[in-house]
């Protein structure tokens, strides 16, 4: 009984912890995107194109959060 105890309380604290820490980059705001990543949709993008205003603005806050959370390497 004292071993299940010795091994189950480290593990709910561990447990507990990393529940309770959170996301750390659920609070930060993506970066806006540049006029130079406006123009690489309009030229590459056609769904981009098509957008309404409001639309394409939703489209970029999609393209920023995506690319704030992605690591983008070259292959050479």
């Amino acid at each position: 009984m004292d071993t299940i105890l010795f091994i189950l309380i480290p593990l709910l604290i561990i447990v507990l912890y990393f529940i309770l820490r959170g996301n750390s980059k659920a609070g930060k705001a993506p970066a806006a995107l540049s006029a130079t990543d406006r123009s690489l949709l309009l030229a590459h993008v056609h769904f981009y194109r098509q957008l309404q205003p409001a639309e394409k603005f939703i489209f970029e806050n999609k393209v920023a959060t995506f690319l704030s959370d992605i690591r983008l390497e070259a292959l050479v």
